[in-house]
């Protein structure tokens, strides 16, 4: 066979074999990893339920299709992934510690508990996977559950359109992007899912490392940083997104870090890891976390609390347009601020508010009416 003929048969195969991944649905069900071993012991303390859908569910197969979607995009960021799987390990293991024995020997035990179900579904499906479960902490630390849900959908989406425009353009396309790229559509169930567990996680953490997150929302009380450049939703949220990223990675490696927008904030608080802290014409110039995965001298966030929109209060904000929040209409420009006057009420003082209204509703005024009412719950419980 003649040189020609060979190349132009190499070549035939090639086009064939293209033509036919083009249109091959991969079943992200079928592969399950093992996870990394900093993340072992949050699967030791996941209730049953949570870690067979983890692992084999709905959960796992939004994992793996939302790691394949967006790998090419991730930077890689190997410090960063170990120190979160070391940080929700050991914040799942103090929760465990804190639970009873009466609980967890409960009829319930199979529903109660830590859920970091998003976490280990990412941490069995790839590197990237848990890439994307730090964009679902950031999303749910600043957007309500229907706005966050509207911006997943609309960022998946774009996401698909703009690998198909590159394939069909010629350009080579890793083939498990191009494969979660042809699957149907992520749904909203799938995305609402996805985004409970973060939140889910995020009120166990907080609730944790409650001493941390009070010391950082300190320091964002005291200026004003903005995410995004509003070139897009798309655009915006992969760069606050990988922007927070490779900054912490950064910072644990030792390398000193200068700021003037959210993004990396946003990361420190949702991903519960706190660097020591300059922050610039602060009363507290200095802040030192003392977080003992930041051993590396120089692991310091140097934050310059001050921009140019006078008339905002302080805050960190994201501004997104939300093309999917709405089913008719034009998109939905819609902002949201995360400081100490935006982050919910905890589950003491939701106990207190309600102790209150029941109290008040039974005509309790002075302070032995309160008192009288207090006690005659204590007793009702104690039957």
């Amino acid at each position: 066979m003649s040189l020609s003929k060979l190349q132009n048969t190499l070549a035939s195969i090639n086009n064939e074999f293209t033509a036919a991944a083009a249109n091959f649905r991969f079943d992200f069900t079928l592969i399950k990893y093992e996870a990394p071993k900093e993340y072992q012991p949050l699967g030791q303390y996941l209730p049953s339920r949570l870690k067979e859908d983890a692992e084999h569910g709905k959960m796992h197969v939004t994992a793996q299709r939302l790691g394949a979607l967006f790998d090419e995009v991730c930077p890689a960021t190997p410090h960063l992934v170990k120190a979160y799987g070391t940080r929700v390990s050991a914040i799942a293991e103090s929760v465990q510690h804190a639970t009873s024995k009466l609980q967890r020997d409960s009829i319930f035990s199979a529903f109660s508990g830590t859920d970091g179900a998003s976490i280990w579904a990412a941490a069995t499906s790839s590197t990237a996977a848990l890439q994307v479960q730090l964009l679902a902490c950031m999303v749910a630390r600043i957007w309500p559950p229907d706005e966050a849900q509207s911006l997943w959908i609309e960022i998946t989406k774009e996401r698909r359109k703009d690998i198909a425009t590159r394939f069909e353009a010629g350009e080579e396309v890793p083939f498990p992007t191009l494969s979660a790229a042809r699957q149907l559509e992520i749904s909203k169930s799938e995305v609402a899912y996805w985004d409970a567990s973060a939140r889910a996680w995020l009120r166990i953490a907080d609730e944790v490392k409650s001493k941390e997150q009070k010391k950082l929302m300190l320091v964002l009380d005291e200026g004003t940083l903005s995410v995004g450049k509003g070139r897009g939703t798309y655009k915006d949220v992969i760069e606050a997104w990988t922007t927070a990223m490779t900054g912490m990675e950064r910072l644990l490696t030792g390398a000193p870090q200068a700021t003037q927008q959210g993004a990396i904030v946003i990361g420190l608080s949702a991903w519960h890891l706190y660097p020591n802290l300059v922050i610039l014409k602060s009363d507290r110039p200095e802040m030192a976390m003392n977080d003992p995965l930041f051993t590396v001298p120089g692991a310091v966030l140097t934050i310059g609390l001050e921009q140019t929109q006078a008339t905002s209060p302080t805050g960190n904000f994201w501004s997104l347009s939300l093309a999917h929040l709405r089913h008719y209409g034009p998109p939905v420009l819609t902002k949201r601020e995360f400081s100490r006057a935006s982050t919910r009420l905890s589950f003491a003082q939701v106990v207190q508010a309600t102790l209150g209204a029941v109290l008040e509703t039974w005509g309790c005024s002075t302070r032995e009416d309160l008192i009288g009412g207090a006690n005659i719950i204590l007793r009702l419980r104690s039957l």
